[in-house]
């Protein structure tokens, strides 16, 4: 999915999500991109994004198919995307990996810290077991 790309070159695509947002009374928040230099953090909040506005992504998807605006690169990329989105396995997936990723992002910051003992490591272990 290149959900990120989408909006990132298209400020017409990010005002169209803007101004649906706004009509749904939700507060709109870009969506992120999942690859940097700290792996977890990144999909963790990309994860986060995509969730929590998930009905504004979808909503925003199907209004671009059905009005048939935008150019037929885009009514590609719309559907494949809006295909993806709806898939209940990717969906399911995505909630999974949100709840495994809380718990690891918790243990990475731990193991990022300067000065660290191993009994920190191994309490913190038992507490998430």
């Amino acid at each position: 999915m290149s959900l990120h790309k989408h909006y990132h070159y298209s400020q017409k695509a990010l005002r169209e999500l803007q101004l649906l947002a706004d009509v749904m009374d939700e507060d709109m928040v870009k969506s992120v991109n999942m690859s940097g230099t700290r792996w977890m953090p990144h999909l963790s909040r990309c994860l986060d994004v995509l969730l929590s506005k998930y009905t504004i992504f979808v909503a925003h998807f199907e209004n671009t198919l059905e009005s048939r605006t935008g150019s037929v690169e885009v009514q590609g990329r719309a559907h494949l995307i809006l295909k993806h989105m709806k898939d209940y396995v990717l969906i399911f997936y995505m909630h999974f990996l949100k709840d495994v990723l809380c718990i690891l992002s918790d243990l990475s910051l731990i193991f990022r810290r300067t000065v660290v003992i191993c009994l920190q490591h191994q309490r913190h272990l038992k507490l998430h077991a």
